[in-house]
């Protein structure tokens, strides 16, 4: 295998980039997690030969550090996308009958072969990390000519590059950079996290002229801030800060994920009872139908009975007449008589 820096291939013309999807089996990049010798999981070999849809450069290791190769936007601007990441979320959790803890195991990275006290879903984050958050992270807080990405802020930090500071050193006497100003060193500890990634470094408060004009008396220079310091943990060098910005974690993903499936099969259920209500409306409006009919039968019976009502009445109207021109011709008949 050639190892070769994600920073040198950045550098090559589009031919390396134009492979816009892989698989793991094809990738030769130093990041590529191997399947173990021997292992025979069908359902695993499976997800481990799911399509990815990144460049395939993505899974070349990058150091900032590397004055030769640094990083640079337009390159990280293709290898950096929302799909390129939501692919590779998706491999690492598996697939099928062969699930998260069971694909982390078949990779040799589970909780069987890592430290006890990090979790299925920090294992799944570290992955993310290494390859696609150590390149992709941008600062939230971007200032007029500076570098949206982090690892180009590092890079040019390690190059000596003036007022570049490395992301994740934390100065405890200029906290409010570290947990507000900037963000990319607090956005990285926090998608790191439990692991501890800051670096606090002894620094010194900014020194100031003492009353009559007089310089304050020399004190040892700074270490440098490539210097390792104590390592901490972001609460530790920021207690209150605000994570809603930063990207989501793997168990919020997960968690975002299971309640979308929870809200799909809910509205499956109410879809169901609509279907169900609408069948009983149409049952309902059948029997108003019926109704209607039976209604309409009601009527027309009650014309056709209104109708013989009006025949007995005339017969009854004509009867009364006869009767009466009957008794008219008798008293006739009786006057003639007496006349």
């Amino acid at each position: 295998m050639v190892s070769v820096k994600v920073s040198a291939l950045l550098l090559l013309p589009a031919l390396v980039l134009a492979d816009s999807s892989f698989t793991m089996d094809k990738n030769g990049g130093p990041l590529v997690p191997k399947i173990p010798t021997g292992n025979k999981d069908a359902a695993c070999t499976e997800a481990y030969k799911q399509p990815i849809t990144c460049e395939s450069a993505i899974m070349m290791n990058m150091d900032p550090k590397d004055k030769s190769h640094p990083p640079d936007e337009k390159s990280l601007d293709k290898l950096c996308t929302p799909k390129c990441l939501s692919s590779l979320q998706s491999w690492i959790r598996g697939k099928g009958a062969c699930d998260s803890a069971k694909f982390l195991d078949f990779l040799g990275i589970s909780n069987s072969t890592a430290d006890k006290q990090y979790s299925d879903s920090d294992l799944e984050q570290f992955f993310i990390n290494e390859v696609y958050w150590d390149k992709c992270l941008t600062e939230l807080n971007l200032k007029y000519g500076s570098s949206k990405y982090c690892a180009v802020q590092a890079a040019e930090a390690y190059s000596g590059k003036a007022g570049a500071k490395i992301p994740t050193n934390f100065d405890p006497n200029d906290a409010e950079t570290f947990c507000g100003a900037t963000t990319c060193g607090a956005q990285s500890a926090y998608l790191w996290a439990p692991k501890k990634i800051i670096n606090k470094v002894a620094g010194g408060k900014k020194t100031t002229k003492r009353d009559g004009g007089h310089k304050p008396a020399k004190k040892p220079p700074v270490k440098s801030t490539e210097t390792k310091g104590e390592l901490i943990s972001l609460k530790d060098a920021c207690p209150k800060i605000d994570t809603s910005r930063f990207p989501k974690r793997e168990e919020a993903n997960k968690a975002g994920g299971a309640a979308a499936t929870d809200s799909a099969a809910k509205g499956g259920k109410t879809g169901a009872a609509a279907a169900n209500g609408t069948a009983v409306a149409k049952t309902t409006g059948a029997g108003a139908a019926a109704a209607a009919k039976t209604g309409t039968a009601a009527a027309r019976g009650a014309e056709k009975t209104g109708g013989a009502a009006v025949s007995t009445n005339v017969a009854q109207q004509v009867s009364m007449v006869e009767r009466s021109v009957a008794i008219s011709a008798l008293l006739v008949a009786v006057a003639f008589t007496l006349w």
